[in-house]
């Protein structure tokens, strides 16, 4: 459900390329970021219609403010509680939005190397994620972290990557290869995704990047299925989750029936290789 939410950032990609960058959309971007629109209320259509939040319906996900918290344990949120998390939720894409529109007024508009791109990208990471360390101080189910006790919760953070356990009841942190070894692989993929986003960024376009992961996500959620990949977290999908993946994989098909195309300005008129890289990667694409 959360994967299929996410794809809200096709819509706040639109709006805020169309506004800061002059990219202009024809009707079969508007079609693909609709479908996309439609995917979400698809995949929340049972929760919507039913929300079931008894004991069974919470065990079977029909319940939209029942969450499984960190303690294993489903729990229900009152009603102004789980409007509040999944405003907070969509709010938290914005910012994604704009940093993908960045990218590209960046990589386009300023010619700026992809490997150069990637490594102040990272570097603004490691700030927003001291920044975000706040975050551990909200009272959840599982989670109760006084500010007195974040350097500790971070050092036990790192002893469990090591291997270590580091207080009783955290014996998963004790496997072999240790948690530190799984870390590395997904930084691989992870900077893999990164270097890969920003070429097709430079090339193409934020928006089209952004109805791009919407395929990454339909597989984010088959592979979910998958005890191998997702480990205890692994469920099967719903038909109304299916529905919703492929709603959304046809978007991107629709969504690139056309190339988009840049208003350009006076100043930028006659250097279409420094601000229309989107629109002329995808007219060559077409012959």
């Amino acid at each position: 459900m959360l994967s299929i939410m996410s794809n809200t950032s096709v819509i706040f990609t639109l709006v805020l390329s169309a506004v800061f960058l002059g990219t202009r959309f024809s009707q079969n971007h508007y079609a693909g970021c609709v479908m996309v629109v439609l995917s979400i209320l698809v995949g929340l259509s049972q929760k919507l219609g039913s929300n079931d939040c008894s004991e069974n319906g919470v065990q079977h996900g029909k319940c939209i403010g029942a969450y499984k918290a960190s303690d294993g344990l489903f729990h229900i949120l009152s009603v102004g509680a789980a409007v509040f998390w999944y405003c907070v939720f969509l709010l938290s894409v914005l910012p994604y939005a704009v940093g993908s529109v960045y990218k590209q007024y960046v990589l386009q508009g300023r010619d700026v190397e992809v490997v150069y791109a990637t490594w102040w990208s990272g570097c603004f990471q490691i700030l927003w994620g001291l920044m975000c360390v706040p975050f551990l101080w909200i009272k959840l189910p599982g989670q109760d972290l006084p500010p007195a006790r974040t350097l500790d919760a971070l050092v036990d953070t790192w002893s469990c990557l090591c291997g270590h356990v580091p207080h009783e009841g955290d014996e998963a942190c004790a496997t072999a290869p240790s948690p530190l070894f799984w870390f590395v692989v997904y930084l691989v993929f992870c900077v893999s995704f990164q270097v890969l986003g920003l070429w097709l960024t430079k090339h193409l376009s934020a928006v089209w990047i952004m109805v791009a992961a919407v395929l990454c996500l339909d597989i984010t959620n088959v592979l979910g299925m998958i005890p191998f990949f997702a480990g205890g977290g692994a469920q099967v999908m719903s038909v109304n989750d299916w529905l919703a993946t492929a709603l959304a994989s046809v978007a991107i098909w629709v969504y690139s029936f056309e190339p988009e195309t840049r208003a350009l300005s006076e100043e930028e008129d006659g250097d279409d290789d420094k601000y229309g890289a989107a629109s002329s990667a995808s007219d060559e694409s077409d012959e």
